[in-house]
C-alpha cells in the first residue's frame, strides 16, 4: 500500500521540448491517484520554465550542493533527490524523466504490487531511471545506490556482474548490483509497445511511457540526420562496419573503426527518433491511445 509517493525528476528541458514538459506534467496530474510530492532539480531551466514548474501542485524544489569533480550528473542529482525525499518519510519513491510519464490511473499501485522482500525494486528496459520504483525502507537500508564510482568500476565482483548480466554502466546500476550480489531479484515491466517503426516511443505494461534516446539524440542536428538517411548505402555500410568491428580482436584498428560505426549509428537513429517525436507532438492523446491498443 502506498501512503505517500515521492516522484523524483531532474528537469532538463532543451529548447523546443516545452510541449514535452507540459505533457509530462499533465499526465502526472491526470493519472497519479495516490498522495504524492514531486521532488525536482532545476538543471539549467529557463526562468519561464522554472516558473511554470513552480506553479504545479505538490512540487518541491531540491537545491543540491555543488557536484564534486568526477561525479556523473544524473547519478549525483538522483541521489540528492532521493536523500532529500526520504526525510519526509514517503512509503515509496520513483524516478522519472521529463520524457517519461504514467498512462494509467492505477500505475503507482500497480508498480508497488510487484515489490516483495526478495524483489525490492522495479524498472523498465532492463535498467532505466525513466522509471525506477522502490520503497523507502529498501533505500534507507541499502544506502544511496545510484552512484557509479571509480571504486565500483574497479571492483572485480562488479565486473563479473556486468559480464554475467550484460549490463552497461548506467545511472542506478547500484540497484541491480546490490540485488545480484545478495541473491535478490527485481521486476521489469514488460515492453508492450506495438511492432512499428516508432522504436523510441516505448510503452511498458500499459502503465509507463518513455520517449527513449531524447537526451542523446536531441543533440544531433536535423540536417545531419537527414543527410545520413539520404545516403542509399548508409544502413548497408553500418551493417558491414558492425560485423567487421565485432570480428576484430582488441587493438588499434578496432578502436579506430568503433568511432565511425557509433557516429553513423547515432545519425541514423536520430532520424528515426525525430519522426517518432514528431508523431507524439502532433497528437499526443491520439498517438498514446494508439500505442495502448496492443496491451492485452
Amino acid at each position: 500500500m502506498i501512503d505517500h509517493l515521492a516522484i523524483l525528476v531532474i528537469y532538463l528541458v532543451p529548447p523546443g521540448d516545452e510541449w514535452l514538459l507540459d505533457l509530462h506534467l499533465a499526465r502526472l496530474q491526470q493519472h497519479t491517484r495516490v498522495p504524492y510530492t514531486l521532488y525536482a532539480v532545476d538543471n539549467r531551466l529557463t526562468p519561464e520554465l522554472r516558473a511554470r514548474l513552480s506553479a504545479q501542485p505538490n512540487l518541491r524544489w531540491v537545491e543540491c550542493p555543488p557536484m564534486p569533480a568526477g561525479r556523473y550528473e544524473p547519478d549525483y542529482f538522483f541521489t540528492c533527490l532521493a536523500d532529500r525525499a526520504v526525510v519526509d518519510k514517503p512509503s515509496h519513491l520513483v524516478t522519472l524523466h521529463v520524457d517519461s510519464f504514467p498512462l494509467a490511473d492505477d500505475w503507482a499501485q500497480h508498480l508497488a504490487g510487484h515489490l516483495t522482500e526478495t524483489t525490492p525494486f522495479l524498472t523498465v528496459g532492463r535498467l532505466n531511471t525513466a522509471c525506477l520504483f522502490f520503497s523507502r525502507a529498501y533505500y534507507e537500508t541499502r544506502g544511496p545506490p545510484f552512484a557509479q564510482t571509480p571504486e565500483l568500476n574497479a571492483d572485480a565482483a562488479f565486473q563479473e556482474f556486468r559480464v554475467a548480466r550484460n549490463i552497461k554502466p548506467h545511472t542506478g546500476i547500484g540497484f541491480v548490483y546490490d540485488a545480484w550480489r545478495r541473491g535478490l531479484g527485481w521486476a521489469e515491466l514488460p515492453d508492450t509497445s506495438p511492432p512499428d517503426n516508432d522504436y523510441f516511443c516505448r510503452v511498458y505494461d500499459g502503465m509507463i511511457f518513455h520517449l527513449g534516446g531524447a537526451a542523446r539524440l536531441n543533440k544531433v542536428s536535423a540536417r545531419a540526420a537527414t543527410l545520413a538517411e539520404r545516403l542509399p548505402p548508409a544502413y548497408w555500410v553500418l551493417g558491414k562496419l558492425r560485423r567487421l568491428v565485432n570480428r576484430l580482436p582488441a587493438g588499434r584498428l578496432k578502436t579506430k573503426l568503433t568511432g565511425p560505426t557509433h557516429l553513423l549509428s547515432t545519425l541514423l537513429q536520430a532520424g528515426r527518433f525525430r519522426r517518432a517525436r514528431a508523431n507524439l507532438q502532433r497528437d499526443p492523446a491520439g498517438y498514446l491511445a494508439d500505442r495502448l491498443k496492443t496491451v492485452i
